[in-house]
């Protein structure tokens, strides 16, 4: 009698602690997974940033005329068409926005770069240094082209989550205002590029006003 008492009772406790154990263990796999789903979901969003960022930079000097006349980074660095064409290669849902250079030029070393600005899309470093030669005082002028894209897409795996807590708000009588707006996730990516042949702000014969001279003669 003690004997099947004693294993009601613990199998009584086994069935209590599972109870317990088992919603959190439940829970605890379902936030890993959100998280996993998140993680992904944000590297797809970085990797268009840097998909788009790349595409610029190389479509800025992709033909002759572009890297003689400037034009490709004139183009580069007003447009946001071509970020959101290469953006929406890799996310069909994501979008393009202008990249904030402040995060490029606080990681930047420009003790000697100065940063010219070219647009909301690029902006220039250029270093200047001035040379003795043979008696001249002579300019000498070298950098580069820095183009920067910004990714945006709705955080897809929380979806479900937002509107059914907008449904919650709802019958409480609450307004959804935070929740409103789909819930987003944002990356941006900077590549370089080189300089263009002529560009007022970038060009290499601006910066270097000896080529001019050598080429035009006295």
């Amino acid at each position: 009698m003690n004997c099947c008492t004693e294993r009601r009772s613990a199998r009584g406790q086994a069935l209590v602690e599972m109870a317990i154990v088992l919603p959190v263990g439940v829970l605890l796999l379902l936030m890993v997974g959100y998280m996993g789903k998140g993680l992904l979901e944000r590297q797809q969003v970085v990797m268009a940033a840097r998909h788009a960022a790349r595409t610029v930079a190389h479509q800025a000097m992709a033909s002759t005329v572009g890297k003689v006349s400037g034009a490709g980074v004139v183009r580069a660095s007003i447009g946001l068409a071509d970020r959101d064409a290469a953006v929406r290669e890799l996310l069909p849902e994501g979008k393009a926005a202008q990249p904030d250079w402040g995060a490029a030029v606080g990681g930047t070393p420009t003790s000697r770069l100065r940063p010219r600005p070219l647009g909301a899309g690029a902006m220039g470093y250029m270093a200047t240094h001035v040379e003795q030669v043979e008696g001249r005082a002579m300019t000498f002028g070298l950098g580069f082209v820095l183009y920067g894209a910004k990714a945006d897409s709705r955080l897809r795996i929380l979806e479900p989550v937002r509107k059914q807590a907008q449904g919650v708000a709802k019958q409480v009588g609450k307004p959804p205002s935070a929740l409103a707006a789909p819930l987003t996730v944002s990356a941006q990516a900077f590549m370089p590029g080189e300089l263009p042949v002529h560009h007022p702000q970038v060009g290499l014969v601006e910066s270097n006003r000896w080529i001019r001279d050598i080429v035009e003669g006295p």
